[in-house]
């Protein structure tokens, strides 16, 4: 025996040499992990499975003998691999493993959970589209890190999220079930769980007390018949959208729950709510999406109050009112139900908006509410007009584009006169029926227009364009009649000198009316409509009139 040795006892010796072997042994047990976690990424790329590794451990130490016995296998995505149960027993070689993802393979059942049961790390495990059921989410038990799971299109029931109970740390569950009272029972008692979008069914007073424990931010309710849920969700601190279908409710506790916080989206559907919610819903400042249909709210009242939040754009047809925001955040506000075109009361509203588009099928609309001088730049009417109504846009001192598109307008060309002092107006479309001589003299007094749009049906000749003369500004002009147009009102149009840009529908244009358009000395642009022109009739305009640019639209 070495002397050194000698001034130790045998059992001193003896607890040394058991020391020593534990710790040789423990290592080599670690470096045999290794080994096996090496052998289990190897087969895991043979089935294009990705992986991640993560490396540990002191410095120093790497540095004297490397990296290879200090990293492990941390991520395995088996993702849409085709894997069954037996394939997954070379898993429980991979102790560090933290994130797990076997989405998108059927056949993996409750029994491939068995040879997840070593695991003890695992933070992340995705089981969507699988055919885990409730009973295979007992065998998980054993995964108290497990931060999020993922079960949408397995076959866990409501019943089975009783069995997540244990799972502390759980912050994360993604699935697609309604949940009743029981499905709400389990989660809430998951103190860490924040979801996304709520989603609940049938709900009676005993789950909607407990939503107060569970952190969400859009809760979706679905056919619940208590009616007074909104007073449980009175200032619940992190919901910031709700979503209602075909669920009852009061107006009052409505009103409440919206006075007592802030949304960001609401979307009503068969919720019978009345205009009582509508100033609270009106001021809610962060308010950027709503859809409020088959509810009991009047068009009037909804366009009267969310009008004065002065959206730039508002569109209304017979079945919705639709206002919009652009910028950060966009605004989308909706109605949608009957409106009553033939009295819009709710225009009285407007104040600040730029754009008001009216559609109505019946063709008949009405703006004797639209209050004087607002900020309309740009008004789009499908629909009768009266001339009281040209009286009304006249009185608009931003105006510059107007847009009416109907048959058999009511409107004499009285009405369009009260237009001829507007001189911001820029840009006028009359899409009409049986567009007159005499509409076209009140045209010609728009000395600021600069584009103009004719068409379809006309009564018009060559001597009401020559009341356009007038219009110096003119750059723009289209005429899409039903009717050829000849080569007198082409004349008419020569003496129009400053237009830049002339679209035609329906024209023969024979050499004399070519000869018009070539002494336009602004002309760079000529749109043929509705043409029956050959191409090589087409080539030879072009080559008439080399400087313009010809197009067939």
């Amino acid at each position: 025996m070495p002397r050194f040795l000698r001034q130790f006892g045998l059992r001193t010796l003896l607890l040394f040499c058991f020391v020593a072997a534990v710790c040789f042994g423990l290592l080599r047990w670690h470096m045999d992990g290794i080994h096996r976690q090496h052998a289990v990424a190897k087969e895991l790329l043979e089935r294009n499975a990705r992986i991640q590794w993560q490396t540990s451990g002191p410095k120093w130490l790497r540095d004297v003998v490397g990296d290879y016995y200090f990293t492990e296998l941390v991520m395995v995505d088996l993702q849409m691999r085709g894997q069954q149960d037996q394939e997954l027993s070379l898993l429980g070689d991979l102790p560090a493993l933290e994130r797990l993802y076997l989405a998108g393979n059927p056949l993996i059942s409750d029994q491939g959970l068995d040879h997840l049961r070593t695991l003890k790390h695992v933070r992340r495990l995705s089981l969507w589209g699988t055919g885990v059921t409730d009973e295979g989410l007992s065998k998980l038990s054993h995964l108290e890190a497990l931060e999020a799971l993922d079960l949408k299109d397995t076959k866990v029931t409501q019943a089975g999220l009783t069995k997540l109970v244990g799972f502390k740390n759980l912050r994360e569950l993604h699935h697609r079930l309604l949940l009743d009272d029981d499905g709400v029972t389990a989660i809430a008692q998951l103190p860490k769980l924040q979801i996304r979008d709520l989603k609940v069914n049938g709900l009676t007073e005993r789950g909607f007390a407990l939503l107060k424990n569970i952190s969400f931010t859009q809760l979706t309710i679905e056919n619940t018949q208590y009616a007074d849920w909104p007073r449980h969700l009175i200032s619940h601190p992190t919901m910031t959208e709700i979503v209602g279908h075909q669920s009852r409710t009061n107006s009052a506790s409505f009103k409440q729950m919206l006075a007592s916080k802030q949304f960001t989206l609401i979307r009503l559907k068969d919720v019978p709510v009345s205009d009582e919610i509508l100033p609270e819903l009106a001021v809610q400042k962060s308010l950027g999406n709503l859809l409020l249909s088959g509810t009991e709210i009047t068009a009037d009242e909804f366009l009267r109050q969310f009008a004065a939040r002065d959206p730039q754009q508002i569109y209304i047809n017979d079945v919705s009112v639709r206002m919009l925001e652009n910028g950060m955040p966009w605004i989308n506000v909706v109605y949608s139900g009957k409106v009553v075109m033939e009295r819009i009361s709710g225009l009285d509203g407007i104040q600040n908006t730029t754009t008001l588009s009216l559609v109505a099928k019946q063709d008949v609309v009405d703006l004797s509410h639209l209050p004087d001088k607002t900020l309309l730049k740009r008004v789009w009417i499908q629909g009768t007009l009266k001339d009281a109504d040209w009286h009304k846009l006249a009185m608009q001192e931003e105006l510059h584009t107007i847009i009416v598109i109907g048959k058999d307008q009511p409107f004499t060309s009285v009405g369009l006169l009260t237009m001829k002092d507007r001189e911001t107006l820029r840009s006028l479309r009359l899409d009409i029926g049986k567009l007159s001589n005499e509409h076209l003299a009140a045209i010609g007094e728009f000395r600021s227009l600069e584009a103009l749009i004719l068409g379809p049906d006309s009564n018009v000749t060559s001597e009401g364009f020559q009341r356009l003369i007038g219009l110096k500004n003119l750059k723009a002009l289209e005429i899409d009649f039903s009717e050829q147009v000849d080569d007198q009102i082409l004349a008419e149009l020569a003496k129009l000198e400053g237009l830049e840009t002339v679209t035609i529908g329906r024209s023969l244009l024979t050499d004399e009316g070519i000869s018009y358009l070539r002494k336009m000395p602004n002309l760079t642009e000529l749109g043929i409509r509705h043409t029956s022109r050959s191409p090589s009739d087409l080539l030879r305009l072009q080559e008439a009139l080399p400087s313009v640019k010809v197009r067939l639209r």
